[in-house]
């Protein structure tokens, strides 16, 4: 895990890419569910999603084509994407496509969708398709990809919890891919004012899709490792809550998604706590000036969760959620606690495995 060198190295669309896509294809967060059994934000944000990519007329036809198998809806992890939010993608979606070059292997984050709207891009999809991605891009061939840990790590130092607040980590971005957008204004120039324009008006949670795509291509280098108790994920869908430990071949192990304030309609699950597995995304400040070289290893702390600590001392680790209004605003992003049930399932199936003793009765 401390090993992995996530570099970002192309923008695509998500059929020309991601495993498995495909034109009838709504990929969302956590879990996958059977289709009645996803509630609430996620389910409307799914049907909306479907609508958007032009299956369907409305909701209602949406909710029939699902019926009948004429659109099929899956899990964002088994396809290898990860995004904030309800991690929503389609087969139009642009996707960041991420390499980790220490370990092989790829991960895709939605650039934008409905599942965390970036105003006022939502309305103005052909300045992304038609400007915006085709400028980053060209951007990304002349420097040979970018290299995602330095950003993340700089951002961290400068304030950025990487949920909810990416400001310092955008316009990282920005100024890493500067050089080549000169180069890349002498023949597009109305399409790299407008990737800037964008950035500008997106900044402050923007790069939060490439902070989680460098947080699973870290996380599954360091999974399927034989007899390993890390933790190599954390996921929610609208009902429940899942981790993946490294030495049990990727299963999930799941438990009811954790409420917030008691209300369960609080949280509607997402995928962006799978940063806090990899030590992104803590809400607390960070501190400035004082950082040691040691405790800079990595991000700004050294990552990782070990599953038979967490059970030896009961304290689950802390991970961000989201809280949308009614009309599906996001509203704040409070500290909530993936449940203990997780690890125990987790724990149960690591045991039999492995001939381990129980920490518990």
């Amino acid at each position: 895990m401390a090993a992995a060198s996530p570099f970002l190295i192309d923008v695509r669309r998500a059929v020309d890419v991601v495993p498995g896509m495909t034109s009838a294809l709504v990929l969302t967060a956590g879990p996958p569910l059977p289709w009645d059994q996803y509630t609430g934000l996620q389910r409307r944000r799914i049907l909306e999603a479907a609508v958007a990519e032009g299956l369907a007329p409305d909701s209602d036809e949406v909710e029939r084509r699902i019926g009948a198998g004429e659109i099929a809806i899956g899990s964002s992890y088994q396809h290898g994407c990860i995004g904030p939010g309800l991690a929503l993608c389609t087969a139009s979606t642009p996707v960041f496509v991420v390499e980790n070059r220490e370990h092989g292997g790829l991960v895709f984050a939605a650039m934008t969708g409905p599942d965390l709207p970036l105003a006022p891009a939502p309305d103005r999809p052909a300045e992304l398709n038609d400007a915006v991605v085709p400028a980053i891009r060209e951007a990304l061939e002349l420097t040979g990809g970018m290299a995602l840990q330095p950003l993340v790590a700089g951002a961290l130092r400068l304030g950025d919890e990487l949920h909810l607040r990416a400001a310092a980590a955008t316009t990282l971005f920005a100024s890493n891919l500067f050089p080549s957008f000169l180069d890349v204004a002498r023949r597009r120039e109305a399409d790299v004012r407008a990737c800037l324009s964008f950035l500008e008006r997106n900044g402050a949670a923007w790069f939060v899709r490439l902070a989680l795509a460098a947080a699973r291509a870290i996380a599954d280098a360091a999974n399927g490792v034989a007899g390993s108790s890390l933790v190599t994920g954390l996921i929610q869908n609208s009902r429940e809550c899942a981790i993946r430990v490294s030495g049990l071949d990727g299963e999930w192990f799941r438990a009811p998604l954790p409420t917030i304030d008691g209300d369960p309609s609080g949280n509607p699950g997402g995928d962006c706590v799978f940063a806090d597995s990899v030590a992104l995304g803590d809400p607390a400040p960070r501190p400035r000036g004082d950082l040691t070289a040691d405790a800079l290893a990595y991000w700004a702390v050294k990552p990782g969760i070990d599953l038979y600590k967490v059970l030896g001392t009961g304290a689950t680790p802390a991970m961000t959620a989201h809280v949308w209004t009614a009309s599906g605003a996001l509203a704040g992003g409070p500290t909530t606690r993936p449940p203990l049930a997780c690890f125990e399932a987790a724990s149960d199936a690591h045991r039999q495995r492995y001939s381990r003793k129980p920490l518990r009765s």
